[in-house]
């Protein structure tokens, strides 16, 4: 019986996600080079929990593309795909342009990876940018009025503002951002090893050995990334 029989489905992974639900419009302007629509986070996760509970499919083949998403959806994406994996089924990914580093938190539950043998995973760990506009505001003659709690001396935590009334990082927003970075990073990193198995005899998340991976990146070479784990193999897409 053909209905019945087991199979693998594709996926490709190439999502602008959002809360809301898309708005559909009539007409479409390309001012910025792209056409392409948002997905809702929480219908897509439906979708994959109604995979996982699909005896008929026995796995599922994910072209990894672009991911446009906050950490935290990146979180409850990779949840989705683990509650896949764990009913038993297979997760395989092949990206043609190879892995960007946040990319890699997701893909890193794959039971197979595979990228183009002329690409690699560029695997570095967290970082953060943060654009200050005083250096604008002051060409354009425009003096910003920012209205927070300060201490006696001027300081203060409250650094939402800072971008416009300062050129670079304060002490203050040092710390703020680096305490968030921080934990946003010991997530990053204890997902990839549960990802890829890295687990002491206690199966606790082999963090050091996780660290030393990813501080020894970028991986271009892709017979690098292989042997050290972070993929199973290389394949042109028409190979794959």
């Amino acid at each position: 019986n053909k209905k019945n029989k087991s199979r693998y489905v594709s996926l490709v992974f190439d999502d602008i996600f959002i809360e809301e639900k898309p708005i559909k419009r009539f007409f479409s302007f390309d001012f910025f080079g792209s056409t392409k629509e948002a997905t809702q986070l929480r219908t897509w996760i439906e979708k994959v929990d109604n995979l996982t509970v699909d005896p008929n499919v026995k796995g599922m083949i994910i072209y990894l593309k672009s991911i446009s998403a906050s950490f935290s959806k990146r979180v409850e994406i990779r949840n989705a795909l683990i509650r896949f994996k764990n009913s038993g089924k297979k997760i395989i990914i092949y990206s043609e342009m190879g892995i960007s580093n946040i990319n890699y938190h997701i893909a890193s539950i794959a039971d197979e990876i595979y990228v183009n043998q002329l690409t690699g995973v560029d695997l570095r760990g967290m970082s953060m940018e943060v654009t200050f506009y005083r250096g604008l505001l002051d060409t354009l003659k425009i003096k910003p009025k920012i209205w927070r709690v300060e201490d006696e001396n001027g300081k203060s935590y409250k650094t939402a503002g800072d971008p416009f009334l300062n050129t670079q990082m304060s002490d203050e927003m040092k710390e703020n951002y680096g305490q968030l970075l921080d934990d946003l990073n010991d997530v990053f990193v204890e997902d990839i090893a549960i990802g890829r198995g890295w687990l002491t005899e206690e199966q606790n998340p082999d963090l050091e050995y996780t660290r030393l991976i990813i501080d020894e990146g970028p991986y271009w070479q892709p017979e690098s990334a292989k042997e050290r784990g972070l993929v199973n193999g290389t394949y042109y897409p028409d190979e794959f």
